[in-house]
Formats: structure tokens, sequence, C-alpha cells
């Protein structure tokens, strides 16, 4: 199977040195090819790209998605919506994420979205205060409602890192760090082995 994950900079895998949690889940999967002699073949894409929103998205998803496509068996994961959750109105927000799977489910019905991780606040520089955690935790929800009206699977993030004080978590106030970029692969992983993704 091909899975395609599109999304923004925390997709993209900024600031981990292990290349992000896409580059993670990547990196076991690869792993587990290898040791099948490729028998049991799959592939991870990242199409994350840093400072996108869900408009950036809808206007380059299909031609990136069409231009990689090697076979039937795909799965596409959605990893967006920070950066709407601070300029973006809801309505609209909503309707780009129905317009996203209707794009996706042109081509699978394996679709899946991961929810939004917290900022640190504390550590936040001037340009980006713009984040908070109470406007994240509504895109959440926004994510949540679409996704059980569309029967699709959410994958939530932001109770996984509460389970840790915050400033361990995130590097620079915003993306997570290499600890954090690491509980998100083994979130989303879990989620992918459950569903028979991988």
């Amino acid at each position: 199977m091909q899975i395609f994950v599109f999304g923004d900079s925390i997709a993209w895998g900024a600031w981990d040195t292990e290349g992000g949690w896409v580059t993670r889940i990547k990196k076991h999967v690869n792993e587990r090819v290898v040791v099948s002699k490729f028998k049991n073949y799959d592939e991870v894409i990242d199409l994350g790209v840093s400072g996108n929103d869900t408009n950036n998205l809808l206007a380059r998803f299909e031609n990136e998605l069409t231009a990689r496509l090697s076979g039937d068996a795909l799965g596409i994961i959605f990893a967006i919506g920070t950066n709407d959750s601070f300029h973006m109105p809801p309505e609209q927000f909503t309707g780009n994420l129905k317009k996203l799977i209707s794009l996706a489910r042109k081509y699978t019905d394996k679709i899946v979205f991961v929810g939004l991780p917290p900022v640190n606040k504390a550590s936040l520089v001037q340009s980006e205060t713009s984040y908070t955690n109470d406007s994240i935790k509504k895109y959440n929800s926004l994510i949540i409602n679409v996704c059980k009206k569309e029967n699709l699977d959410f994958i939530g993030i932001f109770d996984e890192f509460a389970k840790t004080e915050i400033s361990k978590l995130i590097a620079d106030g915003l993306h997570p760090n290499d600890k954090g970029h690491e509980i998100i692969a083994e979130v989303v992983e879990k989620h992918l082995h459950d569903k028979k993704w991988v």
C-alpha cells in the first residue's frame, strides 16, 4: 500500500532531529519491507509543506497525489489545521475539510485525520502568538465533527501530549521536538497497524 501524508510543517517534520513523525513511521515501514524481502511492500510518502493551511492543501492535493500513484492500494492521512486555527473562519475550514475528503474518496476509502497537538504559549515567538490552545481545541473539535459525519477515523494527539509537561514536547512553542514527534509517530503507527494499513 502507498500511504500519503498531507499536512503542514508538523507533518513535514519540523523540528525533529530524526526527520519528523512521518519519517519515523516511514523508517519502520521500510525496515519491515526489507525484512520481508519485499514481499510485504508498503510505502510512506510525506507531503507535508511548511506553512500550509487547508486552502493551500486543496490547491495542490490532487496534482501531488496523482503524480505519485503507482497502484490501486492507497491510504491518505490528513494532518492539517494548526495554521487554519488562527486565521480561517470555522465554516470555511469545515468546508475545506469536506472538499478534501471528497477529492480523496475519488481514489480510496482509506482516509484518516490526525488531530492537532497543543502549543506551548510561553515559548512562542512574537510572530506566532496568534496560535492558542483554545483555538486549537476548537479546530480539533471541528475535525472530529467532520470525521463523525463522514464516518472517518480521527487520531487524537492533543490529549496524548497533555500526559506530559508541554515544555518537554515542544521545540519552539509551536512545533514538536524529538519526543513530541515520537509520540505522534507511535499513536499514528498503532492506528495503522490496528487498521491493517501496514
